[in-house]
């Protein structure tokens, strides 16, 4: 397993791959310009 770091992961095509690699079990590190987006 490999530890991705992602932009862009609070919505769209971002948030959809980073559900995929999580069930793919990798480790995603995502970072948001919103917290309140971010803990969706």
């Amino acid at each position: 397993m490999k530890t991705i770091v992602l932009t862009g992961a609070t919505s769209g095509i971002g948030k959809e791959v980073a559900l995929q690699l999580l069930r793919s079990c990798h480790t995603v590190i995502a970072n948001a310009r919103e917290m309140k987006k971010a803990e969706n």
